[in-house]
C-alpha cells in the first residue's frame, strides 16, 4: 500500500522492481483522482492499472472486490512460477 505525501524521492526515477506492482483504482474516488493513477502507471509502464469502475477511495467496500484482487495476484504469482 502506498500513500501520497511529500517524499524524499521521485516515484517517477523508481526502478523496475523484482515483483508485480498493481495500481487499482476506485473510479468514483473523489480523493485521489483515476487521472493521477493513469498518469504514473503509463510513465511506468511495469505497473499493472485496474479500475474499478463501481469503487470510491475505499475499495474494501465494494463487493466482490477482494476476491478479484486476490485472484489477480494468484494467478500472476503461478504464471511467475511457471517461467
Amino acid at each position: 500500500m502506498v500513500l501520497f505525501g511529500k517524499w524524499e524521492f521521485d516515484p517517477m526515477e523508481l526502478a523496475l522492481p523484482s515483483l508485480p506492482v498493481h495500481i487499482w483504482q476506485g473510479c468514483e474516488d473523489g480523493i485521489v483522482p483515476a487521472s493521477l493513477q493513469k498518469y504514473i502507471s503509463q510513465r511506468l509502464g511495469w505497473i499493472k492499472y485496474h479500475e474499478v469502475p463501481e469503487g470510491g477511495h475505499f475499495l474494501n467496500v465494494v463487493p466482490g472486490f477482494y476476491n478479484l484482487l486476490l485472484k489477480t495476484i494468484l494467478l500472476q504469482a503461478a504464471a511467475l512460477i511457471r517461467l
